[in-house]
This record gives structure tokens, C-alpha cells and sequence, in this order.
């Protein structure tokens, strides 16, 4: 898993039509050529379609198990059902044949793969013309894949905010689908995953929630854990996303304002933080001696990486606050020499403090990924010359389970961005760089090197 070649020598073997369907989305179809098939012969190509598929159902998605989290435990239930359509099983085995080539370097298997994406887009632009098509589920799961697809091949800055994105025309579909489609368990937990992705592009774009998906999410109460700390977690998100709203419509314009909203919201945060510390605990470890795979002095050890992933979203979450407050009451400081918000200059300091804590907090998760991804890698590789860090111990927990540890790592990239972006540390702001292209070599997945290299030159993201 790119431990054979250096990543760019394996870059030289392949086109760049994934950048272009990453950047462009689904209207791109008309403009793209079909990539041929280079040196595999027909009767080969499927039972690898089959092993690629295997391989990204084991290790990119989640085991369906008791709780509903949605990150594609449904996957297996299509795979396995003969009516499953030609849509969905292109869109699949692309986006497998994808994982699989950059997981494993095959640059043939890459261009397979671009051409089959390129007939998924047909497909899914078929069926998104046509609403009996587009409502079903096949439909919105092919939309979800090209998501996945964007961030195994996102090879670019602009790429990485496209990722963003791949939620287009979900909410007309939702508003299309009414709610009888939305009861059995795989359904419930397409919807979760739905509606994740498009709270998360709400939040990215600073937009208000669809009312459809407020809708959905009231209907998808009957049928869920509503105690959950990740459902909780997300009721949080949909008024984060009205505040970011309301700043860029600027119906919050004055410092006091958007200080006052942004640190009641970040109470609510803070509320479900010490309600998570009771129900979903993790174990902060101090480290004995130093190691390259932890920041300081301790790391975090979660149950699982699902808790892990909830937990750095909320961090992430009252980042965006905190930075917003600390942007606000900066500027209060500095045009004010009696400023008019009560305690300015203390509870800017306890933003910038809060910030600095967050990004440690986010920093120490990485460890658990990265030893569950090295314990792996190790045991597909036998050569001596493949020299990797010592992976770290983690005994009370069992992510392997239910969660495989590239699955997981989906949700890490974009707090450990916000970590990467905001933290004052040289130092720590270079080991996340480092982190990133080390987790980037161990599961192929391109955003990985993306957010490294973003990191590296200072990029802006711009939705």
C-alpha cells in the first residue's frame, strides 16, 4: 500500500480524467472520453471487479451491527440482491476498482476504473432525469459512492473542497421519495448517511439545512436512538449551520451579536461534551517514551473509531465557534480602546486557549488509526526493507470489529484539516503534514496527500 513505489512514480502510469469528474461532478460525462482498458483481458477484468469489491466492502465501509450509524452498512445487502441494477453495480465496482489500484498500485485497474466511473455518470444522469429512477435507492447510494470516489482520487486544493459536495439533487430526490421509502434498516441507515453528508456541506457552505432534510430527520425520530450522543450531535449541527447562515446573509453582522450567538451555541456544545465524557468515555494514555505517531506527551484511546469519529466532529464543531469568536473579539480589541463587549480580551484569550486544547484533543486521535493501520499493513508485509513506526497498544478497545480502521479514517481528515489550519504550533501543525501522508501511503486514499500538501502551502479552502 504504497510502500512499493514512491506515490508520484505511481502517478506517471495514470490520466488525469479523475480530477476532472472529481472538479466537474456529474455534467462532466458529455466532455470526458472513455479511458480503454490497457493490457487486461475481458475474462480477467471481473473476477478482479469481484476482489476489488471484497476488498473495499472489508475495509472502507462499516459492519452493519445493533446500532444505525450509516457509512455504508447497507452495501452488502445490495451487492448480494439479483435486482439490484446495472446503475448501482457500475458505480460500485468503480469506485472499488479505485480503492483497490491505489490501495495496491495496479495503474491498469486505475484506468478500469475511470472508465467505468465515466459510466456510472451516464447512468446516474439517466436516472436523475427520470423520477421514477432517481427515487430509488440504488440512485442515491450511486450518488453517495461518487462522494467516496472524490475522496480516493481528490488530488488537488480545488478537489478537496468539490469533496465537499457530492450531495447535488439529493434533497429534490428526498423531497421526491416522501417517507415510505425511508422504513426498512437499510433505508434508515441510508438516510443517516444522507442526510450526515448533507449537513456537513451545510456547514461547509454556510448554508441553512434543506427543510426536506429537517423534515426527514423529524419523520426518521420514530424509528431511532434519539439519546444518542451522535443523533444529539447533529440536532447541534443543524443550528450551527443557521448560525454560519445567518453571519454570511448577515442577519448576525455586529461583533456582539455573532459573539453572543456563537458562545451560546458552543454551551449547547459543551453540554452534549461533558453528557459524551459520561456515555461514550475514552482513555487518555500518557506516553512512556517518544513516539512519532503522538503529538506531546498522551493520546486518546476510543472503544471504537465510530466514538472517535463523533467526538472530533463535535472538537471540529466548536473550532468553527471558537474561531469565530476569537476573529470578533480580536477585532473588538483592537478598534476599541474601551471595548464595548464585557471581559473582551479575557474570553478571547479562552477562545484562543479553547482552540489550541481542540486541535491537541483531535491530534491525539490520529495514534489509534494510524497503529490499527500499521498492525495491518505489517501483516501483509513480510520484505525487511519496508521500515514503519512502531505501532502503539491499544487493549480495551476492538475497532477492528465493526469499524475497520480505513473506514474510519474518512472521518478524520476533515478535523485533522481544522486542527492543521488553526493550530498556532509549527511543530504540531508539521506532524499533522507528517500524519496525513503517512496514513495517505498506508490506505491509497488521495485527499490524505491532498490535506497534507494544502497544510504544507497555506492554502485557503474557499466553498
Amino acid at each position: 500500500m504504497f510502500q512499493h513505489r514512491d506515490i508520484q512514480d505511481f502517478e506517471r502510469f495514470a490520466d488525469q480524467d479523475s480530477r476532472e469528474i472529481c472538479s466537474r461532478g456529474f455534467s462532466a460525462v458529455s466532455s470526458l472520453p472513455h479511458v480503454p482498458l490497457i493490457g487486461l483481458p475481458r475474462e480477467i477484468v471481473q473476477p478482479i471487479n469481484d476482489r476489488a469489491t471484497d476488498f473495499f466492502l472489508s475495509a472502507h465501509t462499516f459492519r452493519d451491527s445493533g446500532l444505525i450509524r450509516g457509512y455504508y452498512e447497507y452495501l452488502p445487502e445490495f451487492r448480494n440482491d439479483p435486482k439490484t441494477d446495472i446503475t448501482l453495480s457500475t458505480t460500485l465496482n468503480a469506485v472499488a476498482l479505485t480503492a483497490y489500484a491505489y490501495a495496491f498500485q495496479y495503474p491498469d485497474l486505475l484506468h478500469e476504473a475511470r472508465r467505468l466511473f465515466v459510466s456510472a455518470l451516464h447512468l446516474v444522469n439517466n436516472a436523475l432525469s427520470s423520477s421514477q429512477e432517481a427515487i430509488k435507492d440504488s440512485t442515491l447510494i450511486s450518488i453517495m459512492l461518487f462522494g467516496t470516489f472524490s475522496i480516493l482520487t481528490c488530488r488537488s486544493q480545488q478537489s478537496l473542497s468539490d469533496c465537499a459536495l457530492h450531495s447535488g439533487g439529493t434533497t429534490t430526490i428526498i423531497k421526491l421519495r416522501g417517507y415510505r421509502q425511508w422504513k426498512t434498516r437499510s433505508q434508515l441507515q441510508l438516510q443517516q448517511q444522507l442526510c450526515s453528508t448533507i449537513l456537513q456541506k451545510c456547514i461547509y457552505k454556510s448554508v441553512r439545512v434543506p427543510r426536506e432534510v429537517i423534515e426527514l430527520r423529524r419523520y426518521a425520530e420514530t424509528y431511532l436512538d434519539t439519546n444518542d450522543p451522535a443523533w444529539k450531535l447533529s440536532n447541534a449541527i443543524v443550528k450551527l449551520a443557521v448560525f454560519r447562515a445567518d453571519m454570511k446573509e448577515l442577519l448576525l453582522c455586529d461583533h456582539y451579536s455573532i459573539v453572543d450567538a456563537a458562545t451560546k451555541l458552543d454551551a449547547e456544545f459543551t453540554s452534549l461534551e461533558e453528557e459524551m465524557l459520561v456515555r461514550w468515555h475514552f482513555e487518555t494514555v500518557l506516553t512512556k517514551e517518544q513516539s512519532e505517531l503522538v503529538f506531546g506527551t498522551y493520546y486518546h484511546a476510543y472503544p471504537d473509531f465510530w466514538e472517535a469519529s463523533i467526538w472530533n466532529s463535535l472538537r471540529t464543531c466548536r473550532l468553527l465557534l471558537h474561531e469565530e469568536i476569537a476573529n470578533q473579539l480580536k477585532e473588538v480589541l483592537t478598534l476599541f480602546p474601551q471595548p464595548p463587549i464585557p471581559n473582551a480580551a479575557v474570553n478571547y484569550q479562552l477562545s484562543v486557549t479553547t482552540i489550541q486544547q481542540l486541535t491537541l484533543d483531535i491530534c491525539a486521535t490520529v495514534p489509534q488509526y494510524s497503529s490499527q493501520l500499521l498492525m495491518h499493513l505489517r501483516s501483509l508485509l513480510t520484505a525487511k526493507e519496508y521500515e514503519l513506526p512502531e505501532s502503539l497498544h491499544f487493549p480495551n478497545t476492538f475497532a477492528t470489529d465493526e469499524i475497520p480502521s480505513t473506514a474510519g479514517v474518512y472521518f478524520l481528515f476533515w478535523p485533522l484539516l481544522r486542527a492543521g489550519q488553526l493550530t498556532d504550533s509549527d511543530v504540531q501543525r508539521n506532524w499533522v503534514i507528517r500524519q496525513s501522508r503517512l496514513i495517505g501511503r498506508m490506505t491509497g486514499i488521495q485527499q490524505a496527500f491532498t490535506l497534507a500538501n494544502v497544510l504544507e502551502s497555506g492554502e485557503e479552502l474557499t466553498p
